[in-house]
Protein backbone atom coordinates (compact mmCIF):
# COMPACT_ATOMS: atom_id res chain seq x y z
CA UNK A 1 0.00 0.00 0.00
CA UNK A 2 2.91 2.38 0.88
CA UNK A 3 4.72 1.63 -2.13
CA UNK A 4 1.64 2.66 -4.07
CA UNK A 5 1.07 6.02 -2.14
CA UNK A 6 4.59 6.76 -3.40
CA UNK A 7 4.02 5.98 -6.88
CA UNK A 8 0.67 7.91 -6.86
CA UNK A 9 2.80 10.67 -5.52
CA UNK A 10 5.66 10.48 -7.71
CA UNK A 11 3.20 10.68 -10.75
CA UNK A 12 1.36 13.42 -9.76
CA UNK A 13 4.60 15.54 -9.01
CA UNK A 14 5.45 14.46 -12.36
CA UNK A 15 2.18 15.96 -14.28
CA UNK A 16 2.43 19.52 -12.13
CA UNK A 17 5.89 19.69 -13.33
CA UNK A 18 5.01 18.81 -16.74
CA UNK A 19 1.89 21.41 -16.59
CA UNK A 20 4.53 23.72 -14.96
CA UNK A 21 7.35 23.24 -18.11
CA UNK A 22 4.32 23.69 -20.63
CA UNK A 23 2.93 27.23 -18.95
CA UNK A 24 6.69 28.48 -18.50
CA UNK A 25 7.72 27.68 -22.32
CA UNK A 26 4.37 29.06 -23.73
CA UNK A 27 5.09 32.36 -21.91
CA UNK A 28 8.82 32.55 -22.87
CA UNK A 29 7.61 31.96 -26.60
CA UNK A 30 5.13 34.58 -26.58
CA UNK A 31 8.23 36.82 -24.72
CA UNK A 32 10.25 36.15 -27.56
CA UNK A 33 8.10 36.70 -30.78
CA UNK A 34 6.00 39.32 -29.30
CA UNK A 35 6.61 42.73 -31.63
CA UNK A 36 8.13 45.62 -29.52
CA UNK A 37 6.36 48.24 -30.00
CA UNK A 38 6.49 52.43 -29.11
CA UNK A 39 3.72 51.98 -26.72
CA UNK A 40 5.58 49.96 -24.72
CA UNK A 41 7.79 52.48 -23.72
CA UNK A 42 6.56 55.70 -24.58
CA UNK A 43 3.06 57.54 -23.63
CA UNK A 44 0.09 57.79 -25.87
CA UNK A 45 0.25 60.45 -28.14
CA UNK A 46 3.76 59.61 -29.28
CA UNK A 47 5.63 62.29 -30.62
CA UNK A 48 8.63 62.77 -32.73
CA UNK A 49 10.01 65.68 -33.63
CA UNK A 50 13.51 66.06 -36.36
CA UNK A 51 16.70 65.51 -34.81
CA UNK A 52 19.59 67.91 -36.38
CA UNK A 53 20.45 66.26 -39.24
CA UNK A 54 20.31 66.52 -43.21
CA UNK A 55 18.02 64.35 -43.55
CA UNK A 56 14.83 65.48 -41.98
CA UNK A 57 13.46 68.88 -42.50
CA UNK A 58 13.13 71.71 -40.20
CA UNK A 59 9.84 70.99 -38.27
CA UNK A 60 8.73 67.95 -38.99
CA UNK A 61 7.52 65.69 -36.57
CA UNK A 62 5.15 62.21 -36.62
CA UNK A 63 2.61 61.90 -33.34
CA UNK A 64 1.19 58.30 -33.05
CA UNK A 65 -2.50 57.86 -31.49
CA UNK A 66 -2.76 54.20 -29.74
CA UNK A 67 -5.94 53.67 -32.00
CA UNK A 68 -3.63 53.38 -35.10
CA UNK A 69 -4.55 56.70 -36.05
CA UNK A 70 -1.28 59.66 -36.78
CA UNK A 71 -0.53 63.14 -37.41
CA UNK A 72 2.63 64.04 -39.55
CA UNK A 73 4.34 67.25 -40.71
CA UNK A 74 6.50 67.61 -43.69
CA UNK A 75 7.69 63.92 -43.24
CA UNK A 76 9.31 62.19 -46.58
CA UNK A 77 6.77 60.11 -48.20
CA UNK A 78 6.95 57.19 -51.00
CA UNK A 79 7.11 53.52 -52.20
CA UNK A 80 7.85 50.89 -49.39
CA UNK A 81 10.43 47.92 -50.76
CA UNK A 82 12.32 45.33 -49.05
CA UNK A 83 16.66 45.20 -49.38
CA UNK A 84 18.49 43.11 -48.66
CA UNK A 85 21.38 44.60 -46.05
CA UNK A 86 24.14 42.31 -45.04
CA UNK A 87 21.99 38.68 -45.74
CA UNK A 88 18.99 40.45 -43.56
CA UNK A 89 15.95 41.70 -45.30
CA UNK A 90 15.22 45.10 -44.73
CA UNK A 91 11.95 47.55 -45.89
CA UNK A 92 12.88 51.05 -46.43
CA UNK A 93 11.42 54.16 -48.90
CA UNK A 94 12.43 53.45 -52.10
CA UNK A 95 10.89 56.57 -54.41
CA UNK A 96 10.08 59.11 -52.51
CA UNK A 97 6.99 61.46 -53.48
CA UNK A 98 8.23 64.27 -51.39
CA UNK A 99 7.23 65.33 -47.52
CA UNK A 100 3.49 64.97 -46.41
CA UNK A 101 1.33 67.05 -44.02
CA UNK A 102 -1.46 65.64 -43.01
CA UNK A 103 -3.54 62.74 -41.21
CA UNK A 104 -1.65 58.91 -41.72
CA UNK A 105 -2.32 55.64 -40.20
CA UNK A 106 0.33 53.45 -38.93
CA UNK A 107 1.46 49.69 -38.04
CA UNK A 108 4.33 47.77 -36.49
CA UNK A 109 5.40 44.92 -39.77
CA UNK A 110 6.64 41.54 -39.55
CA UNK A 111 10.07 43.10 -38.89
CA UNK A 112 9.09 44.89 -36.13
CA UNK A 113 9.57 48.37 -38.32
CA UNK A 114 7.29 50.86 -37.99
CA UNK A 115 5.29 52.11 -41.06
CA UNK A 116 3.16 55.32 -41.00
CA UNK A 117 0.77 55.41 -44.50
CA UNK A 118 -0.70 58.18 -45.84
CA UNK A 119 -2.64 59.14 -48.76
CA UNK A 120 0.88 59.83 -50.95
CA UNK A 121 3.12 56.75 -49.87
CA UNK A 122 4.49 55.87 -46.77
CA UNK A 123 7.48 55.69 -44.45
CA UNK A 124 9.07 53.26 -42.57
CA UNK A 125 10.99 54.27 -39.55
CA UNK A 126 13.05 51.58 -37.47
CA UNK A 127 14.16 52.40 -33.95
CA UNK A 128 17.18 52.57 -32.14
CA UNK A 129 18.90 49.55 -30.61
CA UNK A 130 19.31 49.62 -27.03
CA UNK A 131 22.83 50.76 -25.81
CA UNK A 132 23.20 47.56 -23.51
CA UNK A 133 20.29 44.82 -24.17
CA UNK A 134 20.17 45.36 -28.04
CA UNK A 135 16.46 45.46 -27.66
CA UNK A 136 14.65 47.94 -29.37
CA UNK A 137 15.22 51.49 -28.02
CA UNK A 138 11.77 53.91 -29.02
CA UNK A 139 12.98 56.90 -28.11
CA UNK A 140 14.77 57.64 -31.41
CA UNK A 141 13.81 56.60 -34.73
CA UNK A 142 15.30 56.66 -38.22
CA UNK A 143 13.55 57.01 -41.69
CA UNK A 144 15.16 54.53 -43.78
CA UNK A 145 15.65 55.59 -47.43
CA UNK A 146 16.66 52.79 -50.54
CA UNK A 147 19.26 55.76 -51.40
CA UNK A 148 21.30 54.71 -47.92
CA UNK A 149 19.89 58.28 -47.09
CA UNK A 150 18.15 58.83 -43.76
CA UNK A 151 16.25 60.84 -41.53
CA UNK A 152 16.48 60.66 -37.78
CA UNK A 153 13.83 61.81 -35.28
CA UNK A 154 13.96 61.87 -31.31
CA UNK A 155 10.81 60.94 -28.90
CA UNK A 156 8.95 64.31 -27.24
CA UNK A 157 6.67 62.34 -24.73
CA UNK A 158 7.41 60.95 -21.24
CA UNK A 159 9.30 57.43 -21.36
CA UNK A 160 7.03 54.73 -19.42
Amino acid sequence: MRAQSIVVYTLVCLVVLLAFAIVAGGIALSLFFQKDAPGDQLRYPITWGHAEDPGAPDGSFIELAEDGSAHVVDVTVGEIRIVDVDRVERPCVSTKSGSFTGAATWEIDENGALRVHSEDGSAVLTPWAARFTGDSDWSSVRELFCDAEYADYGARPERR
